[in-house]
């Protein structure tokens, strides 16, 4: 399911890039050629829309797993739910991301370990 938030406030801050700078707040120096930039914004782009599809709760456990960094037991407590129960959200999250982002992975030549 999905939410009314824009993409980038699921996310912590510093992890936006230079793509979703306005163009005045673009650090000076080398800038990435245009064909790797719009690799970029097309991996995030498919990122964040397989982390959209994940229901509310797998979502929560990536994200503060990933973004957080919180172990599952962590994430457990926060949540008020058993550690076993949050592994097999985590798990079943693992999964669905694996499966949304196989075909982009194949563009770009990344191996989805399962």
């Amino acid at each position: 399911s999905t939410t009314g938030e824009s993409p980038s406030c699921l996310f912590p801050p510093g992890f936006l890039t230079q793509a979703d700078l306005e163009p005045d707040e673009l650090p000076n120096g080398d800038l990435e050629p245009a064909d790797i930039a719009l690799d970029t914004n097309r991996l995030r782009a498919a990122v964040i829309k397989a982390i959209h599809e994940l229901s509310d709760l797998e979502r929560t456990v990536t994200l503060l797993f990933f973004y957080e960094g919180l172990r599952l037991n962590q994430i457990g407590k926060r949540l008020g739910l058993s550690r076993s129960y949050i592994c097999r959200i985590h798990w079943r999250a693992i999964r669905q991301l694996e499966s949304s982002l196989a075909e982009v992975a194949s563009d770009h030549e990344v191996e989805v370990r399962r």
